[in-house]
């Protein structure tokens, strides 16, 4: 009905006579068509999605136009350089995901997109799509997860549950390490002990937090003497037997194992070094004769190897051999002294004696030098020296060249000024005195406030008492003491 001279579409195809012409194709030809390519391939907003979210959520809308009427349009991704394998498109231009994205592992992607008509006139463009962050704290701790070590906040890092093959986002799956160390705190230990005497302490360390862990002694490779200890499940490590250094074995080979509560463990091999030890020292001190009818021997020892004394006394004979003596126990005066008293009723008088100091241990026994004593005719035993010194109120008697003191039976005196001492009058009135402090002390009338030191060999010169103490000045030394 249009005059071909004013129709724009000639032959009534869809594409203008206009359009025919610039494709070369016939305007007067209902079958000679023009085709355009689609244009202007663009996207209607960013395309974007947040990271963790499920395969198949939807990007964005991709779009095109094309100048052609009546067009059909198909949308694909196709290759290049760039990231298609991560989504998906529909035909109409929906792009969805084909992954789930972790910003912070990456935060964009690139895909090349192609829009084609009917015709298969096509365009292609690249397109970013970018990723947005979630704020991700599994545990609350105000640390985001991909800054904390430890997501599920179980004590166990990341990195330690994934070797281990747990999740670390979730609290209740814990990986097990087996111990990591094993240690023996303690490794000597002195021979002749009883059995049960303490060795040491074993101790571990684990990896996994709260572990519990249970020790035992195990065969292997270094445990050839396990049977001579016993290892309580704590760690605490003891002797089965009692051992002997002189068995020519100084050095124990144990094996022991560290569990967990997974039984995961560990094990190590530990060497205990035996000590040898020796029989006590002992020295025979001289000999006290009390003026109550008792003589006291003293003696002396030291423990020096860290073996207990089994046994300490004196041994009592008429024959300087000492053959077939009578023992006498100690009694502990210090650390490292001890005496017997001799009741004079039980021994011979006016009859020369001999004796000794022993004390034992596990060792064997020692034996002091050998040294004698005279008992005293019956008819002449004496009093105590200080029986001619009257007594004054509360029992105190007065010297006049000693000064005040208190006397108790065999032989102790309290001075007011030296405190505690052990009396021993000599054939001129002279006088023994043995302190806890100073050991034995010489004087006499005339000769005190001086006193001679028998250990020292030097004089001493008392001073003063001052806060219950007594204060001398040594000769020797040109000094206070």
């Amino acid at each position: 009905g249009t005059e071909d001279h004013f129709d724009t579409d000639d032959d009534n195809d869809g594409f203008s006579d206009a359009v025919e012409i610039a494709y070369g194709s016939d305007p007067m030809d209902s079958n000679s068509t023009a085709n355009a390519a689609p244009t202007d391939l663009n996207t209607t907003s960013s395309l974007q999605v947040s990271e963790n979210q499920s395969v198949g959520t939807i990007v964005g809308q991709i779009t095109a136009i094309d100048p052609d009427a009546n067009s059909t349009l198909t949308f694909t991704l196709v290759g290049g350089a760039n990231d298609n394998q991560h989504f998906s498109i529909e035909t109409n231009g929906t792009l969805k995901t084909a992954s789930v994205f972790d910003f912070e592992y990456n935060s964009s992607y690139t895909i090349r997109v192609k829009v084609q008509d009917q015709y298969n006139s096509w365009v292609k463009e690249n397109f970013t799509v970018q990723i947005t962050n979630i704020i991700e704290d599994n545990d609350g701790d105000g640390t985001e997860d991909h800054f904390d070590t430890d997501d599920d906040n179980d004590g166990f890092s990341d990195a330690v549950e994934l070797a281990a093959g747990t999740d670390p986002r979730d609290s209740s799956s814990l990986p097990n390490l087996p111990p990591s160390t094993i240690d023996l705190q303690g490794s000597t230990i002195l021979e002749s002990l009883p059995a049960d005497t303490l060795v040491g302490k074993l101790t571990a360390t684990d990896p996994d937090a709260n572990s519990t862990l249970n020790f035992s002694l195990v065969d292997g490779n270094g445990s050839a003497h396990n049977p001579k200890f016993s290892l309580d499940t704590n760690g605490t490590l003891r002797t089965t037997v009692i051992l002997d250094f002189e068995s020519n074995v100084t050095a124990y080979q144990v094996r022991v194992r560290v569990t967990d509560e997974f039984n995961a463990s560990l094990e190590g091999n530990f060497t205990i070094s035996l000590i040898n030890a020796l029989p006590p020292f002992v020295r025979t001190l001289e000999t006290i004769e009390s003026t109550n009818q008792e003589v006291y021997l003293h003696g002396q020892t030291e423990t020096g190897s860290g073996l207990p004394l089994l046994s300490y006394g004196f041994q009592l004979s008429q024959s300087t051999l000492l053959s077939t003596p009578s023992l006498w126990n100690g009694t502990t005066l210090t650390e490292s002294n001890f005496s017997s008293a001799l009741p004079l009723d039980d021994l011979q008088p006016d009859t020369k004696y001999f004796f000794r100091a022993f004390a034992s241990n596990a060792e064997g026994i020692s034996y002091g030098s050998i040294q004698s004593f005279h008992t005293p005719l019956l008819a002449t035993t004496a009093g105590p020296w200080w029986e001619t010194i009257p007594e004054i109120a509360g029992g105190w008697r007065t010297s006049p060249w000693l000064g005040t003191f208190l006397a108790y039976p065999q032989g102790w005196i309290y001075h007011a000024d030296l405190g505690w001492l052990y009396s021993h009058s000599g054939t001129n009135t002279d006088l023994w005195l043995w302190s806890e402090d100073k050991g034995w002390l010489w004087t006499g009338s005339g000769i005190y406030p001086h006193l001679f030191q028998n250990s020292s060999a030097n004089w001493l010169y008392f001073i003063i008492k001052r806060n219950g103490r007594p204060y001398f000045y040594d000769y020797s030394t040109e000094s206070l003491k």
